[in-house]
């Protein structure tokens, strides 16, 4: 029950951050339970980095990206001013063996729709980080492979952090995750916002 309560209790805090009209962030990060997690065990690195410049976070824990198109479709990231969108999305999906093509397609349309309701952003697209499961991570290497074609040098940009998290197939920092191996520590938040800096400065403040 408490466990209930305290889930519960966060998503009510995504969600006050993320209802349209309530703020109008500059920075906004799209995904699932790793990017939800920003304001969990990320929570420290997010205020440092992220909260000044009006950061909002609209990740859902468990999403796909067809939920993700249907959250947007929706108006999930209405009514924001974003110069920075840091999208990072298709990990559940690849768990639950969704072809990666698929995964690939779905997430250019999630691009498609962030360009379309949020014309001035620039859009960070991360590569799907590595989990502690080589069969999941080698589905992770093939669609990231996929998804590098989104990169089109401008509004588009997108990093691979796979080396900053892995060492091998299947083989992850085990300090940067939780015991799950899928979701990240404190020092995994802060390991993601320490290689995505120089990228991010670049599209913030160009």
């Amino acid at each position: 029950m408490l466990k209930l309560f305290t889930l519960l209790g966060f998503l009510a805090a995504v969600h006050s951050a993320a209802v349209p009209g309530a703020y109008h962030g500059e920075v906004v990060f799209v995904g699932s339970s790793t990017t939800a997690f920003w304001l969990n065990e990320g929570k420290s690195v997010w205020d440092q980095n992220y909260a000044p410049l009006g950061g909002v976070n609209v990740g859902v824990p468990g999403d796909v990206t067809r939920q993700t198109i249907d959250r947007i479709r929706g108006g999930s990231v209405d009514n924001f001013d974003a110069r920075v969108v840091v999208l990072h999305i298709g990990q559940n999906d690849l768990a639950a063996n969704t072809p990666i093509e698929t995964v690939s397609d779905n997430i250019g349309i999630i691009l498609s729709l962030l360009k379309a309701n949020l014309p001035r952003a620039r859009i960070i697209l991360l590569a799907i980080l590595p989990r502690g499961d080589a069969v999941i991570h080698q589905r992770i290497r093939n669609a990231n492979q996929l998804i590098q074609r989104y990169d089109d040098g401008r509004t588009v940009r997108v990093i691979n952090m796979e080396n900053a998290f892995s060492y091998g197939l299947g083989q992850v920092y085990t300090n940067l995750y939780r015991d799950d191996l899928l979701h990240y520590s404190t020092e995994g938040y802060r390991v993601w916002a320490s290689n995505m800096k120089s990228l991010f400065d670049e599209l913030y403040y160009s």
